[in-house]
């Protein structure tokens, strides 16, 4: 444990949370708790089997990392687009700059969208949106392109690009510069 405590005090301005993994045999969740160290590869500071996913036991695990790591809270996390997971993290760390992972947010996209897409009329729309998300130079260049892409595409009416726009904030790069 004082190796994880050394490492997480060099390198734990930013972790990610992630609690998607539900592989042993009590299907409990698994939360590893998981940063960046000075060569660019990931580094386990710590992990939890989860009895639920709620806020509340969400809030216990941060609450008791921090306090094993003798007070310090991180500057950033990342988490997938779990409710509860907000909740707790708004509610313990305030001041923590909370962002969406997105891997997860683009997984999602394409279950939750994938066939609206692959529509004959909307080829090509998959990889705009690529594009928009991972190259955009500009907020203003990710915003008038999104907004083209959805009238070009005829989706301004779908619920989950309206859902994912209106977090763009969380987990679009551009968003990030700052």
């Amino acid at each position: 444990m004082l190796e994880e405590k050394m490492d997480y005090d060099l390198y734990g301005d930013f972790i990610s949370f992630d609690t998607t993994f539900s592989t042993n045999m009590y299907n409990l969740p698994f939360a590893p708790i998981v940063g960046i160290d000075g060569h660019g590869s990931n580094i386990i500071f710590g992990c939890a089997l989860l009895e639920d996913q709620t806020a509340e036991t969400f809030e216990w695990v941060f609450r008791t990392f921090v306090e094993v790591m003798d007070g310090k809270k991180t500057k950033i996390i990342m988490t997938d687009q779990d409710a509860a997971m907000k909740k707790a993290i708004s509610d313990f760390m305030p001041d923590v700059i909370h962002r969406l992972c997105i891997w997860h947010v683009m997984k999602n996209l394409k279950e939750k969208c994938g066939s609206f897409m692959s529509q004959k009329h909307r080829e090509g729309m998959d990889k705009t949106l690529n594009q928009l998300v991972y190259d955009s130079l500009s907020i203003a260049e990710f915003e008038c392109g999104w907004q083209k892409m959805l009238v070009d595409y005829d989706a301004t009416q779908n619920e989950h690009l309206q859902l994912m726009y209106s977090l763009r904030k969380m987990w679009v790069p551009i968003y990030f510069k700052d």
